[in-house]
This record gives C-alpha cells, structure tokens and sequence, in this order.
C-alpha cells in the first residue's frame, strides 16, 4: 500500500494506495445523486419533482467502507472501491444534465447552475481540508497541484502525502469540467457513440503508455492518470444515456446484467492472476491495459442490476447515512490513515480508529459546514424536463426513484 495515497504501477504491478474516493460522495437534490422521478406500477419516470433512487445511498456506502477498510490494511482488494463511486458518478451527472436537456433550456442556462453546484459540494470541504493539512505539514505551495486538481496528470506526487488521495477528486473534476459540454452539445446518440469511442481510446492509451518507454509514464502517472482511470465513468455515461428511453423487458435487463457481471468478474479476476507473472513482460502489461475495462463492465452491470431490483439490504438505514456523508469521510479519512500507518502496527486496531474518526468528523463536517453551504444551492436551480419520461422498467408495484 501507497503511502503517498496514490495508484501506481511499478515493475508491471498494480499498487494500489491511498483513499480512492470521489465527489460523487456528496451528489445531493437537483444536480446531485437524485434524479426526476415519478411512479407508476411499471416504470420510474424522470419528473421535476426530484428523489433519490433506491440503493445509491446504500452504493455509496459501500464503496466508501471498501477504501476505509483497505487502508485500515485489513481488505486487501477494497481499493475497487473507488471504480464504483465513478461509475456511479458517470450515471448520475450525465442523466442530470439529459434531464435538464430535456427541458429545452438554453447551454448557458445548464451550464451556469451546473458549476456552480458542483462547485458548492466539492470546493469548500476539500479546500479547508487541504489548507489545514498545508499548515500541519508545512508543505508550503506544492499544496497547490492538488487544490488545482492537476495532481493526477504529474509523472511525481508532490508533498503533503496525507493529500495523495486527491488525485482521484482530480479526475472527478476535470470529468465535471468537460462532460457537460459533450451532452449538452451533441445528440445522445452521438454522445453514446463519443463515450464507445473513449473507452477504445483509454485501453490504447494505457497499451501505448506501458509498452513504449516515455519518461513521464511513471507508476503515479499510470496509475492516476485521467487517461487511465476514466473507464468507470465512462460506462456509468454509457449506461444513463443508453436507457434515458426506457428499457423493455425487465426480467431480460436483469439477466443480461448478471450475465455481463459474471463474465466481466472472471475476465478481471483471470487478468488479476495474470498480472502476478513476471516471466514474461506481455503478462503484467496485458493485465493493466485490460483490467479496468472488465472491473468498469462489472459494475456498470451491478448498476444497472440495482436500478432494475433494488435490494432492501442497500435501503439499511445506517447503511445510508453513510453514503449521504461518504465524500466527507472519504476527504477526512485519506488525510488520517498515512499517520495512523506509520504508528499503528495492528491492522485491526488501525481500521477500527480510522473507520470511527472518520465517520465522527464527517457528520460534523456534513451539519456544521456543509449542509449550510449546500443551502446557496437552491440559489441555481437546475432546468427540469416538465414531461414525464420513463427510464427504466421495473414491472414492481412497489418501485420508487
């Protein structure tokens, strides 16, 4: 494990450190983790009237006690984690920003409220955290690579290292940055064709990146590089503009999901097997230009499974609560687990005080300083479809968004 709170490729293996968390965390009402959404006995339909769709709270919650565990040290393959609050991020923002498309409403009228809601939800907190632990280290200007967002694209981690995770909030943003432009300015099925061709070109990317010798393409630049971790994001986009009519025949949907879940998983896992060979330089480079593909199709599928048939386990309401303060734990927890690391030699002990002193300071953080600022977005509101539109099939009487 990463000290420095990074993903990096050394000598043909995957190392994957740090808390590798996003915004997606903290996506709230309108422009946030809640789609339009009214009910019938068939299908969710996308509405202004905004609610949250069952399980991603409980998603989020998930993904988050995945990192915090991993870098706890006591689960070692919980940095996938990470793929998951991407996928879900893809998903959410670009069903948003369709839904306000939909509303016929001018690009600068999207635009301007989109911005400054994102900007609202992840600034702030990530902001004051990054000052602080600049002032506890005395880390001076490099602070700035990782408040700027750009940590992800160097060939080295600058200092503090109790920043390191942010590279993923770096990949978040730059997402945020340059999305809404593609779906607002092309076709969904031009948008849809634009999100196939990027997923081909990330897997030639990283081919080009560990096959050729280039001398930026270090283990933080290959395992953090926009370039390299988009594929989650990329099938969450996929799977939001791919249903944005509807899809028919649920039970159908379902099985296809399990089916892709389950070859996916056994492509991933044999590529992860792959990866340990060192006899042949073909057999780790292989697994690194494929294995994010295969873990991105997995949960894309598992998505996709629980937008059709939530389980009731995802709606726990402690469960929940988590997701709902998931990127305050996610912020907090990545700048505690370096020091606990280095001081804390029993796993066990080492998770449980980073899992408690996370989730403490992120319920304060979420009712003394985010939630009041989260108050200025009702000031931008975002467009909304007036015209019920049905997005998935669910065939349950009981199905809510």
């Amino acid at each position: 494990m990463n000290a420095g709170g990074e993903r990096t490729w050394s000598g043909g293996t995957a190392q994957r450190g740090g808390s590798e968390n996003l915004p997606i965390f903290g996506l709230t009402t309108n422009g946030s983790n809640t789609l339009s959404a009214s009910v019938s006995q068939s299908s969710i339909a996308v509405q202004p009237a905004r609610r949250r769709l069952d399980g991603l709270d409980g998603l989020r919650g998930i993904a988050v006690l995945l990192v915090v565990l991993f870098h706890g040290g006591v689960l070692p393959f919980g940095w996938i984690g990470v793929n998951l609050f991407f996928c879900l991020s893809g998903f959410l923002i670009t069903r948003i920003l369709l839904d306000a498309k939909a509303a016929n409403s001018g690009t600068r009228s999207i635009l301007v409220p989109f911005y400054v809601r994102r900007a609202l939800r992840i600034l702030p907190l990530a902001t004051l955290v990054a000052l602080i632990t600049a002032l506890a280290t005395n880390s001076g200007w490099s602070t700035l690579w990782y408040v700027t967002y750009l940590v992800n694209w160097m060939p080295f981690p600058p200092p503090p290292r109790e920043l390191g995770h942010y590279w993923t909030l770096a990949v978040e943003e730059q997402f945020y940055l340059l999305w809404p432009l593609a779906v607002l300015l092309i076709s969904p099925k031009g948008s849809l064709k634009l999100v196939v061709t990027l997923f081909v070109v990330c897997s030639v990317a990283r081919a080009l990146l560990i096959w050729l010798p280039l001398s930026f393409a270090t283990p933080h630049f290959l395992g953090n590089a926009t370039i390299a971790r988009a594929d989650p994001i990329l099938i969450g986009a996929a799977l939001a503009l791919g249903t944005r009519n509807g899809l028919d025949g649920t039970q159908r949907w379902r099985r296809i999901s399990i089916a892709v879940l389950l070859l996916s998983f056994v492509m991933y896992a044999g590529l992860e097997y792959l990866r340990g060979f060192h006899w042949h330089p073909w057999a780790p480079k292989t697994a690194y230009i494929f294995v994010e593909p295969f873990l991105a199709l997995a949960f894309g599928a598992s998505l996709l499974f629980v937008l059709l048939t939530p389980p009731s386990w995802l709606r726990w309401r402690w469960l929940e609560q988590v997701g709902r303060i998931s990127y305050g734990v996610y912020v907090i927890h990545g700048c505690l687990s370096p020091w606990l690391r280095t001081n804390i030699a029993d796993a066990t002990a080492r998770t449980a005080i980073l899992l408690s002193m996370s989730l403490a300071l992120a319920a304060i953080s979420w009712r003394l300083f985010e939630s009041p600022l989260l108050s200025f977005k009702d000031r931008w509101p975002m467009p909304s479809a007036r015209v019920a539109r049905s997005t998935l099939n669910c065939g349950q009487n009981s199905a809510r968004a």
